[in-house]
């Protein structure tokens, strides 16, 4: 891909923090906007949280609310996973939101990208307990940026090849367990 032009991602995605409202206060969390945390981003897509929180709790802390689409990069404690919204929802200052221009780089493109760069995360982590990364170590990503066209056939193969390497997990923990149960059928 290095006849592509390229550009940091500070040139082609707007950046957004998140933050945690006051746990103190128990009624912020008793609303229906999803908040997450790294914890919760277990899959490509975030669409489970396991924390409500309200419109109160948003305008008296640093969280902020992202639309569905919008990347959301884990830069605190497990630094590097990554994931796209799947609903509207609210995160914690453990993970950045990145809004990438549509014009210049599509979302899916951005989010695979974001994986390769798991090793360059954590050689710059830094923290004695909790480790993380700066913005600026995000922001100044070197991305190559084919046609958006070709950005979404890049996305989508991987997208494919990702689902097939669930499913083949999937059949061999299957295959272990019909194993395991035909072996104590004979010998049990």
């Amino acid at each position: 891909m290095s006849h592509f032009p390229t550009a940091t991602l500070n040139e082609v995605c707007d950046f957004q923090n998140g933050g945690t409202p006051s746990k103190a206060v128990e009624r912020y969390f008793t609303g229906n906007i999803p908040w997450i945390t790294g914890a919760d981003l277990v899959g490509p897509i975030a669409q489970n949280a396991r924390s409500f929180i309200t419109e109160e709790a948003i305008t008296s802390s640093a969280t902020n609310k992202v639309p569905a689409g919008t990347v959301l990069l884990v830069t605190r404690t497990s630094v590097g996973k990554v994931a796209i919204a799947g609903t509207e929802l609210c995160f914690s200052q453990d993970i950045t939101a990145l809004l990438p221009d549509s014009a210049k780089l599509d979302a899916g493109y951005l989010v695979h990208f974001l994986r390769t760069k798991e090793d360059h995360f954590s050689r710059y982590a830094r923290g004695a307990t909790i480790k993380g990364i700066t913005r600026q170590v995000v922001a100044d990503l070197v991305i190559p940026l084919p046609p958006l066209e070709e950005q979404r056939r890049i996305a989508a193969i991987l997208d494919q090849a990702e689902t097939l390497r669930t499913q083949r997990r999937t059949a061999l923990a299957l295959l272990d367990s019909l194993t395991q149960s035909l072996f104590l059928d004979m010998f049990g």
